[in-house]
């Protein structure tokens, strides 16, 4: 379905963009989580309530990330300075303040108890694609202001979880290495969506506006698996262990401030 959903957006766009009368536009800004999304503090130190880690969490301990967007705008002959837009998004996001702490502070530690130790955080992205409608109100010719509002779905999608750790464990006199591995795969989500946001635009062709982006609640869905591994000279061992897992639903939403470049 997740493909599907890309591949669909994608020809959309695609085949829209010949209209004679569009108006294309391309955006990059800055993303300020909201909400549950940017929630997120440390409790014994630990991150309790870390939608991606913990099946009773909703909070997903965001920081200022990114946006990019394009969309297309198709002018309505019948009212002056109103038009269809249909456009996608990418939101990515780092993480907040108290997330850093934690994971600076397992490094550490995992780095004096362990001879090698991997922790690679995973990573919220977020891509709406929506159809909405955009009024310009035109102060003078180099100047005006303007309002939009868009409905569709968005999908998002968590790089994986994985915490790696090398030892050496001993036999009689002699040692042998340990490796072991857990690995969350986020499995992707889909909700609706919307936004709504204003801005100016200056020149005809640049514009600067701030957006509220809510993007939908799902829950956070993964495999999670557990892998060990020794190479003991007289009885090396492997073992694999795999299970799911399924937190409560995490709600994105993002407050964008974005230049746009419109062609």
């Amino acid at each position: 379905m997740n493909k599907k959903f890309l591949l669909i957006a994608v020809l959309v766009l695609a085949s829209v963009s010949g209209f004679a009368q569009a108006q294309f536009a391309l955006y990059g800004g800055g993303a300020f989580p909201m909400g549950k999304l940017k929630a997120g503090e440390l409790k014994n130190d630990f991150p309790n309530k870390w939608a991606l880690l913990n099946e009773k969490g909703d909070e997903g301990y965001a920081g200022i990330g990114f946006n990019v967007g394009m969309d297309i705008l198709f002018p309505l002959s019948s009212v002056d300075g109103l038009g269809i837009t249909l456009g996608a998004d990418f939101f990515y996001n780092g993480y907040n303040s108290e997330l850093k702490d934690w994971v600076s502070d397992l490094e550490d530690e995992g780095d004096d108890y362990f001879d090698e130790f991997t922790f690679k955080k995973p990573r919220i992205m977020n891509i709406p694609i929506m159809l909405g409608a955009r009024y310009l109100y035109e102060v003078n010719d180099g100047f005006g202001i303007f309002a939009e509002a868009g409905l569709g779905l968005n999908m998002r999608m968590i790089s994986p979880l994985k915490l790696e750790v090398e030892y050496e464990d001993t036999y009689g006199y002699g040692y042998y290495n340990v490796t072991e591995t857990d690995t969350y795969k986020y499995k992707a989500a889909v909700s609706f969506a919307f936004k709504a946001g204003a801005g100016i635009m200056l020149a005809d062709h640049l514009s600067i506006g701030v957006d509220f982006y809510a993007l939908g609640s799902s829950n956070v869905k993964a495999k999670y698996t557990y892998e060990y591994e020794d190479d003991d000279p007289y009885d090396p061992y492997s073992e694999e262990e795999s299970g799911n897992f399924k937190s409560k639903p995490l709600k994105c939403s993002e407050l964008v401030l974005r230049i746009g470049y419109h062609f």
